[in-house]
């Protein structure tokens, strides 16, 4: 079998990429699940999402997830984000994406860009920001 060479863009510093097997594609599914609902969401609205490179990525203490900004449109996600839950892990997935596709910076208090896990985070909420962000970088 041939094998593909790793390169400094399948790599992010704060995370370390998970081996791929039959476990980490199962949850490479369920990231790609939101991915698909985060196209939906601007499909609906006549906007087009590039695709997005995913990783994933070891559990980590802090980091839920990392997105490459300017460049290569990649997130990794950690194995902490998909182990906390399918809303939580929805919420991080757009946050990355918005990070990754808009080049949106964090917001402290909003419930999609706050720097860490927002307390009062709902789906609901974060699909209108990322909705919000993703018609802003359209018109810009």
């Amino acid at each position: 079998t041939r094998r593909t060479r790793r390169t400094r863009n399948d790599q992010c510093s704060q995370l370390q990429n998970k081996r791929m097997n039959n476990a980490t594609y199962t949850e490479r599914r369920k990231v790609m699940s939101w991915v698909y609902h985060a196209r939906d969401l601007l499909r609906a609205e006549g906007l087009n999402m590039p695709r997005v490179q995913i990783r994933i990525c070891e559990e980590s203490d802090r980091t839920l997830g990392v997105a490459k900004i300017n460049g290569q449109l990649a997130i990794w996600i950690s194995q902490t984000a998909i182990n906390e839950g399918n809303i939580k892990l929805g919420e991080t997935v757009l946050h990355e994406l918005a990070h990754t596709l808009f080049q949106a910076p964090h917001v402290n208090g909003c419930p999609l860009m706050h720097p860490c896990s927002h307390p009062k985070a709902n789906l609901p909420a974060c699909e209108r920001v990322f909705v919000h962000l993703a018609k802003a970088h359209a018109s810009e």
